[in-house]
């Protein structure tokens, strides 16, 4: 994540120029400054910039046979990005019939979940109500590669800025030890 500008300068086909690009067409971008941009990289408007978040509130439907495992290991696929989840903490689940929410730690087929989502890494998203293409994902069963859970993020907590007397433990330190 940049969060450098740019303006463009052209968008471009094999046979033309364009003034804009839809969802759906092939296009290269050029840009006044050189800063890398590809497939799967979010262009925003000054205006209306995306989240950088590391932490999500969302809602999912798990769609597997097996049940949440607190000890799984889980990657968020967004329409732009793969990323790993280093926590999933269920909170409450959303009972259909009476709209009512009961606290949960656990899930399991056709349920519906909040949880808070945290990532390995800061990526742009958004909230589903303001921007539905950035704002859904799927969770993947990072060892099997299966969907296991099909949601919407209601919420992202931007990047919090990490000071020099902050220490990240990650899941990769713990298993080689300390």
């Amino acid at each position: 994540v940049s969060r450098r500008s740019a303006k463009v300068q052209r968008i471009a086909t094999m046979d033309r120029d364009f003034q804009e690009a839809i969802q759906g067409q092939a296009v290269a971008i050029q840009l006044d400054t050189d800063i890398d941009v590809s497939r799967g990289s979010v262009l925003s408007d000054p205006a209306a910039q995306p989240v950088v978040a590391r932490t999500i509130e969302a809602r999912f439907v798990w769609l597997s046979e097996t049940p949440f495992d607190k000890r799984g290991s889980y990657l968020l696929r967004t329409a732009t990005d793969l990323l790993p989840v280093t926590n999933l903490e269920i909170k409450s689940l959303l009972d259909l019939e009476t709209l009512a929410i009961h606290p949960a730690t656990d899930c399991k087929v056709n349920d519906i979940a909040i949880a808070n989502i945290a990532l390995g890494r800061a990526s742009a998203i958004d909230r589903f109500s303001e921007a539905p293409e950035t704002g859904s994902f799927m969770l993947v069963d990072a060892i099997t590669g299966a969907t296991i859970a099909g949601g919407v993020v209601t919420a992202a907590s931007p990047d919090a800025k990490l000071g020099d007397n902050v220490f990240v433990l990650t899941r990769a330190m713990l298993g080689r030890g300390l």
